[in-house]
């Protein structure tokens, strides 16, 4: 799970810079280039159909959740909430630290996008050694670490430093990323009839 999801994560952290570098190059319309790679892994994926049958027996096995039963909805439902304060604070990073590095800290809009994809690349190393810690101990620590991170946004919000921005922007990632892929491995052990609902 760790190696797919740096895959995801490779996205977040290369984008803002490929984005920021067509659209000053070419203004809005530069970013119909952001076609290209999505339609490439589409043709791909196309020409992989017949591979995916394979794995078509793994699916229909009944592994047992953590707790020893087949389904456990309310340790699934209180993961979820974890992960829905973790998605709000995701997608508020990732919508305002650009908004935040150009506006407030008056760096360039490639400054901005070069932020976005530093907190992008911690998040790369975090998920990529995720997996040496298993599931079950990051993930009863992630509600822990959830309460970590947001006094550091405070003080990433009252400096005009932009080293010291980054340093609080660094540490953020390092407390917010390496959850990522045990809290989906958990899920699908919570619900383990349903793996494709759970990791969505």
């Amino acid at each position: 799970m760790s190696i797919f999801g740096i895959g995801g994560q490779i996205g977040f952290a290369v984008g803002p810079l490929f984005t920021t570098a067509l659209v000053l190059a070419w203004g809005i319309k530069g970013t119909l280039a952001l076609a290209v790679p999505p339609v490439l892994v589409g043709v791909f994926l196309a020409c992989q159909g017949s591979r995916f049958s394979t794995y078509s027996g793994i699916a229909r096995k009944k592994p047992l959740s953590p707790t020893g039963r087949t389904r456990s909805m309310g340790p699934f439902f209180r993961l979820s909430g974890v992960v829905f304060c973790r998605s709000i604070m995701f997608y508020a990073m990732n919508t305002f630290v650009p908004l935040y590095w150009i506006n407030v800290l008056h760096q360039s809009n490639a400054a901005g996008g070069t932020a976005l994809t530093l907190l992008f690349r911690r998040a790369l190393w975090e998920t990529s050694s995720a997996g040496a810690w298993g599931y079950l101990r990051p993930a009863r620590g992630h509600p822990e670490r959830l309460f970590r991170a947001p006094p550091l946004l405070p003080l990433f919000l009252s400096t005009d430093h932009v080293a010291l921005a980054t340093v609080i922007l660094v540490a953020v990632g390092l407390i917010h990323f390496l959850t990522y892929s045990p809290l989906v491995v958990l899920a699908q052990k919570y619900l383990p009839r349903h793996v494709g609902l759970a990791s969505g």
